[in-house]
């Protein structure tokens, strides 16, 4: 049911059978709270909570239910015994670098000859391209592992094949479009033929799956002994960035895979790492997904939107303190940089929007400038798509090709429409939520006429306001450590599996300050008084009422060695 609407938020609340919420308390002994929140993602029976609340690695599916996991288990060893050249060819964001590291990390624990390749994004775009192939086997390689790519790469495959007999194995995990390349193997979730039972791994999570069943085959043969072979435990750091990076889905597989990489994580092992974390959330006391989201994965995003993602894969890679400081200040001065061009690009796109878009009557937004950064448009278009509650696509133009980055927003099927634009476009990629797209800048106002008409038909996917659903009517009063506890084993939180949200109504505001981003609220109800903090545009905040509904999820906050209750806020109504 509607709950009520804030600034921000449709407040939606589910009804849910009373007995439904007795199974779960009386069979794991819970809160009522804690059993709605599971209700609410979907997990109804009691071993399917503790499944879900235990988390256990032994859990993890077997790697040989993937298709072609053999065939690439095999031509690996094959390269091994055979001292063959190696080169890992992975996209430039943190699920591909991560994959790569990973890679690298393992195979030159067996001293392989191993080297890898990122296209740089303004010159080579993703995935394969037959430049890059040229240049890899004058490097003298015989094998080319794809990583975070590849499964779309058709030609490239052939290519690399007829003209060097060079065999390319692909380690992908997006959805299969049309016919599979033609590569020595395929190791993809959404292979129709695929009966791996969780699709949504990041590229990363396929990799670890990959390593599993390697290690396992290598032990076998004598490759390696039980005694010395790599902990792959230690690897799940990387997994777990790259997972959270690329917004996978926190349940099943990808819950544990990230649960117990952030517990390798907070054992700072990787020096790089470690040196990374220390400078841009060191007094942070344990790192979560959310620090891995705004604080960890930006950084090293940057590299590969600004300069070169190799400094990414070079400080997941080192065992030198230096050369982990040096890199770390490398990273932390593009992300900067990055900063300022977003700011920018964000300015001159509302510049845009206010002077040629009538928002009360178009359903999208498209913009484009032939001064924007490629690496940078996919950032802002998230930003815009928020901000207007619109499906948006912001284009680069150079040469006279438009290339773009799309965000989505509710319920709003981006790729689906972008499909039905597709005879404008030169090529296209993407899931629900997000999209590349490239075309000839001649089709460009054919295509924003096209993919309006697209979204004004759909637009009944996308409400004024977007939904978030609240878990329960909960008093903060009621919150005490051991509610927080429970709480904590929730965690990790992310995409379909969101920090629990509450409901509390009748606040008296006291006062409200705008304080380095945030909003801070002194509110006061009976007798308690609250602290809120909320994260939104200082211009939401006018006009405050003095009586105000919100909708929360709590934290604890460390004070001079004591722990304080406050309130994130997530949107408030007039009371």
């Amino acid at each position: 049911m509607l709950l009520g609407k804030g600034r921000i938020y449709r407040w939606l609340y589910n009804e849910i059978e009373a007995e439904k919420i007795r199974v779960l308390t009386r069979g794991l002994r819970i809160d009522k709270s804690i059993a709605k929140i599971l209700l609410n993602r979907g997990i109804s029976g009691v071993e399917d909570a503790i499944k879900f609340l235990r988390s256990d690695i032994k859990d993890l599916l077997p790697p040989e239910t993937m298709k072609d996991m053999d065939k690439v288990v095999e031509r690996v060893i094959s390269a091994i015994k055979n001292r063959e050249v190696v080169f890992i060819y992975g996209d430039y964001d943190v699920d591909g670098i991560t994959s790569i590291s990973l890679l690298l990390n393992f195979f030159r624990t067996l001293n392989m000859d191993v080297f890898y390749y990122i296209p740089d994004r303004q010159s080579e775009g993703y995935g394969l391209n037959k430049d890059a192939i040229d240049k890899i086997v004058l490097e003298g390689a015989k094998l080319i592992i794809s990583v975070d790519c590849g499964i779309s790469a058709r030609e490239e495959i052939i290519y690399a094949r007829e003209k060097y007999n060079v065999d390319i194995i692909v380690i992908d995990h997006h959805r299969v479009v049309g016919d599979l390349p033609a590569a020595y193997a395929i190791l993809d979730p959404y292979r129709d033929d695929c009966e791996f039972a969780f699709k949504p791994l990041a590229a990363v999570g396929v990799v670890f799956y990959f390593l599993i069943a390697l290690r396992k085959r290598l032990r076998e043969i004598g490759l390696i002994s039980p005694t010395a072979q790599p902990n792959l435990k230690d690897y799940l750091d990387l997994v777990a960035l790259g997972t959270v990076a690329d917004i996978m889905p926190l349940r099943g597989e990808n819950r544990i895979l990230v649960k117990h990489g952030l517990r390798v994580l907070n054992k700072n092992k990787r020096i790089g790492l470690s040196q990374l974390i220390q400078s841009c959330a060191g007094k942070v006391e344990k790192i979560s997904s959310k620090e891995i989201s705004y604080r960890i994965a930006p950084r090293l995003n940057a590299a590969g939107r600004i300069e070169d993602p190799r400094y990414a894969v070079q400080l997941l890679t080192t065992d030198d303190p230096e050369v982990a400081r040096k890199l770390v200040a490398e990273l932390n001065n593009h992300n900067s940089k990055r900063q300022r061009i977003e700011e920018e690009i964000f300015r001159q796109a509302i510049e845009q929007i206010d002077r040629s878009i009538d928002l009360n009557s178009r359903s999208s937004i498209v913009l484009y400038s032939d001064n924007w950064h490629l690496g940078v448009i996919g950032i802002v278009a998230s930003k815009i798509s928020r901000k207007f509650n619109k499906p948006t696509i912001l284009f680069s133009v150079k040469d006279g090709i438009a290339k773009g980055s799309g965000r989505s927003v509710g319920g709003f099927d981006l790729i689906e429409c972008i499909k039905k634009c597709s005879s404008y476009l030169l090529e296209y990629g993407g899931h629900k939520s997000a999209v590349g797209l490239s075309l000839n800048v001649k089709n460009l106002d054919d295509f924003i006429a096209a993919f309006e008409s697209v979204a004004q038909s759909n637009y009944q996917n996308i409400n004024e306001l977007p939904d978030i659903l609240v878990d329960d009517i909960l008093e903060p009063q009621d919150i005490g450590k051991e509610f927080f506890s429970k709480l904590e084993q929730l965690a990790p939180f992310g995409n379909e599996n969101p920090e629990p949200v509450f409901y509390s109504e009748g606040y008296r505001v006291v006062s409200y300050r705008y304080q380095k981003g945030a909003g801070i609220l002194q509110l006061k109800k009976d007798s308690r008084q609250e602290i809120g903090l909320i994260w939104i545009e200082e211009e939401m905040l006018t006009n405050i009422p003095e009586r105000i509904n919100i909708i929360y999820t709590p934290f604890l906050d460390n004070y001079l060695n004591t722990e304080i209750l406050k309130l994130k806020i997530l949107d408030f109504s007039k009371a």
